[in-house]
């Protein structure tokens, strides 16, 4: 009914007394309470806008939020935004820019979540008890993992811009296999995506700008996943193996629990930037 009209799509803040509808990445048939990316918003929002009255509403996926994005800049609608992964629109030059439409500092949420508060408490939850040392012990394995994606992070930026994007985003865990011993096996280093790339497109491929920050770039569903092989490899106890849904379950009860100032700098820093202008 709301959504008829950009009169209608405008009163909706009105009807539900807020002064934002928000509108994010899932699935606008399931249950709004298990979405990761509302969990996420919602969190980000009172975080740096404790003052702003407003409700998530899921939209589908990335392509749905971003015709409805469009829709509310074109029609310059009041009272609505819509907030969504960055991927690699900047760097493809695809972004939205309007106070309407809020990224993720990173590639995704995913990016974005993980610091040392979160760690603790993900180990606190998995152990029942935790020490300074096995937070430094798990994110100091993560960053060294992490870092061995670099080329497969600049080969997908490359891709992603003629259209053969290089991460696999259905079976990114063939990306980083996990043998019986709970280590990652993959290659020790990912140059060949590029070679890939040369032959599909010769001399006409354009490297274009990259971004070689693979904390911020890495795919982000990858990049949690090497956080959580790394959590199992060397944190959990044989006896206490746990399912990849009550990782992001108490994921989330964990990153509830942060403050602004626990996030990474530059992630605090843009989304108080973004925020600001909502």
């Amino acid at each position: 009914m709301f959504e008829r009209s950009p009169y209608g799509v405008q009163n909706r803040a009105l009807f539900l007394r807020v002064k934002y509808v928000i509108y994010a990445e899932g699935d606008p048939h399931g249950d709004i309470n298990q979405s990761p990316d509302r969990a996420f918003w919602s969190k980000i929002i009172r975080l740096f806008r404790p003052d702003l009255a407003f409700t998530i509403l899921v939209k589908g996926g990335k392509n749905d939020v971003l015709q409805f994005a469009s829709y509310i800049v074109t029609n310059n609608i009041s009272g609505t935004a819509v907030v969504l992964d960055r991927d690699h629109d900047d760097l493809c030059g695809t972004m939205l820019n309007d106070r309407r439409v809020v990224y993720t500092y990173g590639y995704s949420w995913e990016n974005d979540i993980l610091c040392n508060k979160v760690c603790t408490g993900l180990i606190k939850h998995i152990l029942f008890a935790s020490a300074p040392r096995r937070t430094s012990k798990t994110m100091a394995a993560h960053d060294k993992i992490v870092r061995r994606f670099s080329w497969l992070s600049v080969a997908d930026q490359i891709g992603i811009r003629h259209n053969h994007g290089i991460i696999s985003r259905k079976g990114f865990r063939k990306h980083a296999p996990v043998d019986q011993y709970g280590v990652i096996t993959c290659a020790t280093h990912h140059k060949g995506p590029i070679t890939e790339l040369r032959g599909i497109h010769g001399r006409a491929l354009k490297r274009g700008p990259v971004d070689r920050d693979v904390h911020r770039r890495l795919f982000g569903k990858l990049y949690l996943w090497i956080f959580l092989s790394v959590l199992r490899r060397e944190i959990v106890p044989a006896k206490r193996r746990f399912a990849d849904d009550e990782f992001v379950s108490a994921l989330f009860n964990v990153f509830g629990q942060t403050s602004a100032r626990d996030l990474k700098k530059e992630v605090r820093a843009h989304y108080r930037q973004a925020l600001a202008a909502l």
